[in-house]
């Protein structure tokens, strides 16, 4: 196939110009150059930025276009009309954001998406999934019956430079006693590599639709996804399980401080980790163990050890954590070994 991919170099967007040249696929990269720009020597390469237009693209057609970078429905529509007669299909990768309630386990497809309170607004870190539901619809305004949409949850594996995920490896690299919440809360992702590898099965077999792609819910707690990084990075380190409400009352911030926890009592986000992947896995989408994940993430995040994550709370803070814990628990004076 003909592939043009908007972006490309940049995490989710690297993983499918990978996936694509793997399978021998003829790849077109339309990005600024600004970020890994001498990375994928064997695909085209256009420099631009696609809020000033695509007539750098003029030249050409394609089997699929893959949109890795489109946050703002104003960029998705000048792209999606500019390219509706250049491409075959348009694939455009969302989120699992979109979704007007997040309060319930199971959300499919059909579920409602957030609806935009002012359609003008640009407000990304406000209005993140609504803007990209609203960039959803201006796709398929283009491309109709055309349209493959993706919506991801949490995406992890190397070269995530959220440092969400990677927050754990690196913590449970190094030791010692590790501050965990004690609830059983669920956890989903899905691993970079996973995605695309799908997304090209599902562009080579001229898929439409829109698809949930997370790994299959129930699978991991919380807590097991810690667990699943102790043994892939360090099995000697120490999880101590810390009551949630307490922590909330320390006032520590779930996301932030405690990267990906969704505490038990947020009961409006409560389904964000427990979305149905159900059609997805009917179409051939699998992932692999967040073992294999946890150990590829870890060995690329070795090389960047001199950046400090943007994600969790300090060691020091943690410690501070620790020990109070200690004192108001009826764990004694040991953490004690969390192990199973």
């Amino acid at each position: 196939m003909k592939l043009l991919i908007l972006g490309g170099t940049s995490f989710v967007g690297r993983h499918m110009t990978q996936a694509a040249i793997d399978r021998g696929h003829e790849v077109t990269l339309f990005h600024r150059g600004q970020t890994n720009p001498g990375i994928f020597p064997a695909a085209q390469k256009v420099v631009g930025d696609r809020m000033d237009g695509l007539e750098p693209l003029a030249f050409g057609k394609w089997d699929a276009v893959i949109d890795t970078s489109g946050y703002l429905p104003r960029a998705v529509s000048l792209s999606a009309q500019f390219l509706k007669e250049r491409a075959d299909r348009y694939i455009y990768i969302s989120t699992l954001s979109v979704y007007a309630d997040k309060s319930f386990a199971g959300i499919t497809e059909e579920h409602e998406v957030e609806q935009l309170e002012d359609p003008e607004s640009e407000d990304i870190p406000a209005y993140y999934g609504a803007l990209k539901a609203a960039s959803e619809q201006r796709a398929a305004e283009a491309f109709g019956g055309r349209l493959l949409v993706i919506r991801p949850g949490v995406v992890a594996g190397p070269y995530d430079s959220t440092d969400r995920l990677t927050y754990w490896p690196r913590r449970v690299a190094e030791g010692g006693a590790i501050l965990v919440p004690e609830q059983q809360a669920p956890f989903q992702c899905i691993d970079g590599r996973d995605l695309a590898a799908w997304t090209m099965a599902m562009a080579e077999q001229k898929e439409t639709g829109i698809y949930n792609a997370v790994g299959t819910p129930g699978v991991y707690t919380f807590r097991g996804m810690v667990e699943a990084c102790r043994s892939a990075v360090n099995r000697n380190a120490e999880l101590v399980p810390v009551d949630e409400h307490w922590l909330l009352e320390q006032g520590v911030r779930p996301f932030t401080d405690i990267p990906l926890w969704i505490a038990a009592s947020d009961r409006e986000r409560s389904g964000f980790m427990q979305v149905s992947a159900r059609k997805a896995e009917l179409k051939g989408l699998r992932c692999r163990p967040l073992e294999q994940t946890f150990e590829d993430l870890w060995a690329w995040d070795r090389g960047r050890l001199d950046n400090p994550h943007r994600t969790g709370m300090s060691r020091g803070r943690e410690a501070e954590l620790l020990q109070a814990w200690q004192t108001v628990s009826k764990g004694g004076d040991s953490f004690g070994d969390s192990r199973h």
